[in-house]
C-alpha cells in the first residue's frame, strides 16, 4: 500500500516539478528577450534626445547619465559632445543600428543613429552587466512564487493521494486479518 502511494506522489510531484522547470525556463527566455527589447527601446529614445542637443554650446555635464550610460555625439571625424565616461575615440562604427562593444573595462550595447538634416552620428552605448541584472531580477521575481508553490502543491497532493488510497487501505488491512479459509464477505465502508 505505501509503495503504490509513494509512487503515486513521486510521479506526479516529478511531472509537476518538470512541468514547471520547462515553463520557467520558457518564461525566463522570452521575459529576458522583452527586457532586452524594452533596454533597447530606451536607447532610441536617449537617441533622440541626444539628437536634440545643441552641441554648439552643450555642456555635457548637464547631461550626466551615470557610469551604466554613455553617449557620442560625432560630424564626420569630429567628436561634438559626449558624456562623461565615454572615450575620446567613437563607441562604434559609423553605421547604424545596435551592436555591442567594450570599454572602460565593461560589455556595453551600443546603438547607432545617423541625423541626416543634422549630418552628424549619435551613438548611445549601455552596461550589457547592468541591463542583464536589471532584466533577470525582474524575471527572478515572477518565477519564484512558481518555485516556492512546489513543495506546497507537493503536500496537498500527498494529503489528497492518501485521503483517497485510504479504502483501498482498509481493504488491504481486512483482508490480512481474514483467514485463509474465510470465504464470507467483506463489509463495503463506502
Amino acid at each position: 500500500m505505501r509503495s503504490i502511494r509513494l509512487f503515486l506522489i513521486a510521479s506526479i510531484v516529478a511531472t509537476l516539478i518538470l512541468f514547471n522547470f520547462v515553463a520557467a525556463l520558457q518564461g525566463y527566455q522570452s521575459s529576458m528577450e522583452e527586457a532586452d527589447t524594452l533596454f533597447d527601446n530606451q536607447m532610441l529614445d536617449l537617441a533622440r534626445l541626444v539628437s536634440n542637443l545643441d552641441v554648439s554650446n552643450a555642456n555635457t555635464e548637464v547631461l550626466r547619465l551615470g557610469n551604466d550610460l554613455a553617449f557620442q555625439v560625432w560630424s564626420g571625424s569630429q567628436l561634438l559632445a559626449a558624456s562623461a565616461n565615454a572615450p575620446q575615440e567613437p563607441l562604434q562604427n559609423f553605421s547604424p543600428g545596435f551592436d555591442y562593444t567594450n570599454f572602460g573595462g565593461y560589455r556595453w550595447r551600443t546603438f547607432t543613429r545617423f541625423e541626416t538634416p543634422l549630418d552628424r552620428w549619435v551613438i548611445i552605448a549601455e552596461r550589457t552587466d547592468l541591463r542583464f541584472v536589471l532584466a533577470e531580477n525582474v524575471v527572478l521575481q515572477s518565477i519564484l512564487p512558481l518555485l516556492l508553490g512546489i513543495p506546497l502543491v507537493a503536500l496537498l497532493i500527498w494529503v489528497i493521494v492518501s485521503h483517497q488510497l485510504r479504502p483501498l487501505q482498509q481493504l488491504s488491512s481486512e483482508l490480512k486479518n481474514k483467514g485463509a479459509n474465510d470465504l464470507s464477505p467483506l463489509l463495503s465502508s463506502d
